[in-house]
């Protein structure tokens, strides 16, 4: 069983990079997993590369997943994928340290189901961000094209 709690609609790939189903937004669905040669898959966003290989031998595993920006296509979310230059903008305001390029950062759960089902796995795929403020002043980060913001104080 795989969940998408993201808003992208996700390809399933297995290990050779073969579509195994898509992943509507916000929507669960039964994944036949058993003609995998390999229990591993990968994940595709269209406007952002491959995944590396998620492994499906090991329940009970939490990691996450950044998907780095494809240049050569086109996202489905235009507003998630940058273009040179705002890109270059948002590395101006990072410390010299700090590597910034366009990407989606997704937290992926697997998680054996409870009895009668405990042979079915369940791959959960969510939105995952840290913010930081490290400013004496709070901040108010808004989504573009949505109502919804959120206010970190402070130093927090």
């Amino acid at each position: 069983m795989a969940v998408n709690e993201t808003g992208h609609t996700i390809d399933l790939l297995s290990a050779d990079g073969k579509l195994l189903n898509q992943l509507k937004p916000k929507k669960s669905m039964h994944v036949d997993l058993k003609y995998l040669t390999k229990e591993e898959v990968k994940i595709k966003i269209k406007g952002f590369l491959i995944s590396p290989a998620i492994n499906l031998i090991i329940s009970e595993q939490k990691t996450n997943i950044e998907l780095k920006n494809n240049k050569d296509e086109k996202a489905d979310r235009p507003e998630e994928q940058l273009d040179e230059t705002e890109a270059k903008k948002i590395k101006k305001f990072l410390p010299n340290h700090v590597e910034s390029e366009p990407a989606v950062e997704l937290g992926t759960t697997i998680k054996m189901c409870d009895s009668p089902y405990i042979k079915t796995k369940v791959i959960r795929f969510s939105n995952r961000f840290t913010l930081v403020n490290k400013m004496n002043i709070p901040l108010v980060i808004r989504c573009i094209y949505s109502d919804w913001q959120l206010r970190i104080g402070p130093k927090s």
